[in-house]
């Protein structure tokens, strides 16, 4: 059986690069190739997505890097580089699901 794999940030670099290639070989799942489909800053739309399937992993490639954006935004970049990370691991613990969270990050 193929594995499940969600993949946050798909829109990135990262995010379509894992996307085409592991799409040849698992069942992926992803947040918009080219447009994003979903707010997933808020923990209730993250919710419904995460528990809407069994992922076996799930791919965090969400990140704000640009360092002028970073500083001027930082608000924006707690929320993108730090708070979505605890929202993850806060509903994979109190909902219980078993999926592996790969998570790449930035020094932003």
């Amino acid at each position: 059986m193929k594995k499940h794999i969600l993949i946050l940030g798909s829109s990135g670099f990262l995010g379509k690069l894992l996307y085409n290639i592991l799409k040849r070989k698992f069942n992926v799942d992803h947040t918009g190739l080219l447009k994003r489909k979903l707010n997933i800053k808020k923990i209730s739309n993250l919710k419904k997505l995460i528990q809407k399937n069994k992922y076996d992993y799930l791919i965090n490639c969400v990140a704000l890097t640009n360092v002028d954006i970073c500083e001027n935004n930082k608000k924006e970049a707690f929320n993108l580089n730090v708070k979505l990370v605890k929202d993850i691991l806060f509903l994979k613990e109190t909902i219980g699901l078993k999926f592996k969270l790969i998570h790449f990050s930035t020094d932003q």
